[in-house]
Formats: structure tokens, C-alpha cells, sequence
């Protein structure tokens, strides 16, 4: 296992943020620079890098691992979501943040930090199961995750529209997609496959802007956010090893699952706050926080899981 790989990883992370910083810093971006980024990534970009992860597995895995890999990833969601609800209670979140904090637990950055990890530590096979992760994650954090964020609180009802967004039609087409063997034509894949890589250094970037925008002060101002960082990192994964330890046979899946669970809180979250008024600021805090303290977490829980 190569540690420094998680660092060098890491720091790429930094790298890019400072890239959307500092534009935001030098006028280049400003809010509707931030809004225009949001969409282009909720809806081409994400979607392309989704469906190019699924249809680049291996074509000879049963199909009934699939299901058994949704399975064993919805009952982590289902340990994250509970955590999440008790923090926010023993945090003593207003009302109106509590499921901003629920989310913040349940989802973490997996697409950039969770899937090079992954890949660097677990290969192939590894890198895989990551990619059915992203399936249940995108199906989640565009439905559910809109309703915990949404107006701040989570309060407003769900309208079936919010499910017609570009990342859940696109897990449906990629699960369809692998379920029926389908290969795309050459070009179509590597049309998606570019557009896909434009996914990482784009969210990075916007994050990067978002920051810009608010005050630095507060990022580090409130005893809750440093909280929840401590949640997220430590305990979620924690939580889920013990929950799934003894009844999850396949290794790989395990590790793939709680490494994913440790990843620092999403940078999906800022961007459906963006589109769908939620606290940016908290969420800003707890990326920010999360994403410093787990240079130190991260290596010490692959450690610990992974020897």
C-alpha cells in the first residue's frame, strides 16, 4: 500500500481549489460564473464520468454481485443517515440545519478523492465496486440529499422534478446499461469519456470560487463544523466497519465501503445548495475542515483497515 499516493492525491485537491480561489479572487469568476459551472457539471459532465465508469467494468461480473454490492451500499447510506440524524441532535443543530448535517455525514467527496484512493489501494476490482458505490450515491444525494438541503432545512416537499436531473437519469441509463451488456460505439465513449474528465477539475474549481465568496473567518468560526468534520472522518467509517463486518464476506466490497464512508464531506453539496438555496456556508465549513483534517485521518484509517 502506497501512503504517499493519499497525500499526493490530497494535495492535487488543494492545488485545483487554489486554482478557483484565486480566479474568484482576481474577477474572473463570480456568482453567475458559479452558477453556470454548477449546471454544466450536474448535467453533462457528471453524468458522462458516471456512465463511463459503469460501462468500463469488467463484462464477465454476475449481475447478482451488483445487486449484492447496492445492498450491502444502501445499508452504509442507511448507518450514515442515522449517525448523521443523532449528530445533528447531540451537535444541537437548529432545526433548520439538521438536515444539512444528516447529508454532510452521508455523503463525501467519492468522486475525487474516493475513486484514486481506491484505485491505488485496491486495483482494479476495487476501483470497480467504487464505481456501484457512485451509482447509489448519485441516486441518493440527487433525491434524498435535495430534500435534506433544500431551503436550508430540508423542510420543502419533493417535487417529482427534482428526480429528472442529468446525474440520477444517467445511474439509470448506466445500471441499465450494464445490466443488458450493452457497449457503446467507440466514439460515443470517448466523446463521454473527455467529458467525464472535465468532472473533477471542474467541482474543484467551483469549490474553490464558492470559498472565494465567503468569509474565511467564518469557515473556521463555530465549535459545530469542526464536530461534524469528526463525524464524518472518523466515526461514519468506524460505524459502518462494525455494522457490515460480520455480515460482509468479499473484502474488497468492505474496504471499498468504509474507505469511501472516511472521504471528506462532498463537493456535490455546495453546488445542489447552490441550485436549490441550502446553507452554503455551513456546508463550505465542513468541506473546508473535512477535506484538512483528513490528510491526517484518511492515511491513518487505510492503516488501520488495509494491514
Amino acid at each position: 500500500m502506497d501512503i504517499v499516493t493519499v497525500f499526493q492525491n490530497t494535495a492535487v485537491l488543494f492545488l485545483l481549489l487554489g486554482v478557483g480561489y484565486g480566479a474568484r479572487k482576481c474577477k474572473l469568476f463570480d456568482a453567475a460564473a458559479d452558477g453556470l459551472m454548477t449546471r454544466l457539471v450536474l448535467n453533462i459532465t457528471l453524468p458522462a464520468l458516471l456512465i463511463t465508469a459503469m460501462t468500463g467494468g469488467p463484462a464477465e461480473m454476475p449481475r447478482r454481485v451488483l445487486f449484492y454490492a447496492l445492498l450491502v451500499i444502501f445499508l452504509a447510506f442507511a448507518v450514515k443517515g442515522a449517525l448523521g440524524i443523532l449528530s445533528a441532535l447531540l451537535l444541537r443543530m437548529p432545526r433548520e440545519k439538521r438536515g444539512t448535517v444528516t447529508a454532510m455525514v452521508m455523503f463525501g467527496n467519492v468522486g475525487f478523492m474516493g475513486f484514486p484512493l481506491v484505485y491505488a489501494l485496491l486495483g482494479a476490482e476495487g476501483l470497480f465496486i467504487a464505481s456501484i458505490f457512485n451509482v447509489a450515491f448519485n441516486l441518493l444525494v440527487f433525491s434524498l440529499g435535495i430534500k435534506l438541503v433544500a431551503g436550508g432545512g430540508g423542510g420543502g416537499k419533493i417535487s417529482p422534478r427534482l428526480f429528472l436531473n442529468g446525474p440520477m437519469v444517467s445511474s439509470v441509463i448506466a445500471l441499465l446499461l450494464f445490466l443488458l451488456r450493452i457497449q457503446l460505439p467507440e466514439p460515443i465513449a470517448a466523446t463521454l469519456g473527455h467529458l467525464g474528465g472535465m468532472t473533477v477539475p471542474l467541482a474543484m474549481i467551483l469549490l474553490g470560487s464558492t470559498l472565494a465568496g465567503m468569509d474565511w473567518k467564518a469557515l473556521f468560526q463555530g465549535w459545530r463544523a469542526y464536530g461534524i468534520a469528526l463525524v464524518k472522518l472518523l466515526a461514519a467509517p468506524l460505524i459502518v466497519y462494525l455494522a457490515l463486518v460480520r455480515i460482509v464476506a468479499d473484502p474488497v466490497l468492505l474496504h471499498v465501503v468504509v474507505l469511501l464512508s472516511a472521504m471528506p464531506v462532498g463537493t456535490s453539496l455546495p453546488m445542489l445548495c447552490i441550485r436549490y438555496d441550502g446553507d452554503q456556508e455551513l456546508v463550505g465549513q465542513g468541506i473546508f475542515i473535512s477535506t484538512i483534517l483528513s490528510l491526517v485521518t484518511i492515511p491513518l484509517l487505510a492503516l488501520l483497515f488495509l494491514t
